[in-house]
């Protein structure tokens, strides 16, 4: 697969609302007459072993207010209908999309994860070794020297 570029990316005229694709983007652009603001919508998928674009226009901007500019990756793990429908849950502010977000959130170890992988780092750095009651954890990855 080629990687996509921002220069040129190829065009497709349909998609399948059971095919995979590589993500999904909402934003505000003018129309080509320069004349109104309108809202679009972009989906990426696999075309002939490369990423192609289809645009949908989803009508005026001003019909969407509250809408903030919407990217969605799936990384071909989603099917298309599965991120409109995601798109419409995130731009109409669906309480169940957002109850969803919260709970990803509050159990999220991603922090703690991070924090308890730099302390391993730092004590392997010093060599520090840990033991205990039927519990011995020798550390001796980096010389005395260089970690000075």
């Amino acid at each position: 697969m080629k990687p996509r570029t921002e220069e040129k990316v190829p065009q497709t005229t349909f998609v399948q609302p059971w095919e995979k694709a590589w993500e999904l983007r909402e934003t505000n652009h003018l129309t080509r007459d320069y004349k109104s603001l309108r809202r679009w919508q972009f989906i990426y998928v696999l075309r002939d072993d490369e990423i192609a674009e289809w645009v949908r226009d989803l009508g005026p901007a001003s019909d969407f207010p509250d809408s903030s500019e919407l990217r969605i990756f799936s990384l071909f793990q989603d099917e298309v209908q599965a991120l409109i429908d995601q798109a419409e849950d995130m731009r109409n502010g669906s309480r169940l999309f957002h109850e969803m977000l919260f709970e990803h959130q509050r159990t999220s170890t991603l922090i703690p994860d991070t924090l308890a992988w730099a302390h391993e780092r730092q004590k392997q750095r010093r060599n520090a070794s840990t033991f205990g009651p039927g519990f011995t954890k020798q550390r001796n990855l980096f010389l005395r020297k260089a970690t000075t």
